[in-house]
């Protein structure tokens, strides 16, 4: 092998240095960039969500419309669950319910959404089931 002539080593050192050049701007600029716009579209969209939680207004619950003993039973019923206990303890209702676990999350949702409030709360897993024992009133603590 004869060595290589100025030119040609210039040529080389060119076609190097381009190769290189190439390689830091696919491997490291670009992904740069990108991680900086999607940054800044979290960025954005976390300032938008918080401009619009300062903004929101407390809904007034005043309670379900009917009493909490038949609207517990019958709301359980309709949500296919298992009403295992219901007593009345004072202005609070002991509540325990047993069924497909996201039945029972959502039929919990639903009693909030309705004004009913959750004092006390225990989730409990029995084999496919969900179980949850709750302490409800019909009003908030004050």
């Amino acid at each position: 092998m004869k060595p290589l002539r100025p030119s040609e080593r210039r040529a080389l050192w060119g076609l190097a240095a381009f190769v290189l050049g190439t390689l830091m701007v696919v491997g490291v600029w670009q992904p740069a960039r990108q991680n900086l716009a999607q940054a800044t579209l979290r960025v954005e969209q976390q300032l938008e969500l918080a401009n619009r939680l300062a903004q929101a207004q407390p809904v007034r619950q005043t309670g379900p419309q009917q009493p909490l003993a038949p609207f517990i039973s019958e709301s359980a019923q309709r949500a296919n669950l298992e009403l295992q206990q219901l007593d009345i303890a004072g202005p609070m209702l002991n509540v325990a319910v047993a069924g497909d676990a996201l039945a029972v999350l959502a039929w919990l949702q639903g009693l909030e959404a309705a004004g009913a409030h959750l004092h006390s709360l225990a989730l409990q897993p029995k084999g496919a089931l969900l179980q949850a024992r709750a302490g409800v009133t019909n009003r908030p603590d004050r």
